[in-house]
């Protein structure tokens, strides 16, 4: 349970610096400028994603849940792994954007 929450919170903080943030030597700035860059249609779903916490954080919140699973176990171990949690991740991804939404909002309310 603590994973799910520390993956959680790790996905909203890295997609809320992405979508949000200057960051170090404007590199999120940079980032999001490229994107828009190389997608120059206003609508193009690449360019509003990239400013949208909510979705980054929702392709993010695999990154997170995925890698500690390879990283402590080996492969066919990895796998079971990975068929038996299928409800922790929805249920990470759930909350991830539940408390994206809420501080997002909270900030945006400022």
């Amino acid at each position: 349970m603590i994973q799910l929450l520390v993956a959680a919170l790790a996905s909203y903080r890295i997609a809320r610096m992405i979508s949000a943030e200057r960051g170090a030597f404007d590199c999120f700035t940079k980032f999001r400028e490229l994107v828009e860059a190389l997608f120059p249609d206003e609508g193009h779903w690449m360019r509003y994603g990239v400013s949208c916490p909510l979705c980054i954080g929702f392709w993010l919140s695999p990154v997170f849940y995925v890698v500690p699973l390879w990283v402590s176990a080996p492969i066919t171990e990895v796998t079971n792994r990975i068929r038996e949690a299928a409800v922790e991740y929805a249920w990470m991804v759930t909350i991830g954007l539940c408390i994206a939404s809420i501080v997002d909002s909270s900030v945006d309310s400022r």
